[in-house]
């Protein structure tokens, strides 16, 4: 999947009924979160410029997507 689909699917959950919710997307491979983001800004066609800064205590550079007593659910867009 390039940067671009993957931009298109992060972009498609701000028309969802609850664009606030946490979406995972499915894609055949991870995506680094750095490519994610030029893909984002080149879609939106932005001049916006990426920040790398360090963690902050407490700060993880893992985390899990959901709670245990979370149930996730599927969207109407399939790779979403």
């Amino acid at each position: 999947m390039t940067e671009g689909e993957v931009a298109s699917l992060v972009l498609s959950t701000l028309a969802h009924d609850e664009p606030d919710g946490t979406y995972v997307f499915k894609v055949s491979e991870p995506v680094k979160i750095i490519r994610l983001a030029h893909g984002v800004i080149a879609e939106i066609g932005s001049q916006a410029e990426i920040r790398i800064v360090p963690l902050e205590p407490g700060e993880a550079r893992d985390e899990r997507l959901f709670a245990d007593d979370e149930n996730p659910s599927k969207t109407s867009v399939p790779e979403v």
